[in-house]
């Protein structure tokens, strides 16, 4: 599955409701309760991860 670049874009927050959306997963839990928002991110994590992503092009560290 490839996003559309934009949405990741610095200073962009699209959310996890709109991201679950986004992904089409299934909603069965209501969002802002720490357990259920926290399997949302896992499910989010699942779609997007790539084992292929250079972590350290993506975080920036500011020192």
């Amino acid at each position: 599955m490839h996003l559309n670049i934009s949405i990741a874009q610095k200073g962009v927050n699209i959310g996890l409701h709109n991201a679950i959306e986004l992904l089409h997963i299934p909603v069965k839990k209501q969002f802002h309760n720490a357990f259920n928002d926290a399997c949302y991110t896992v499910e989010v994590f699942k779609k997007i991860y790539n084992k292929d992503i250079n972590l350290a092009f993506i975080i920036q560290i500011n020192i």
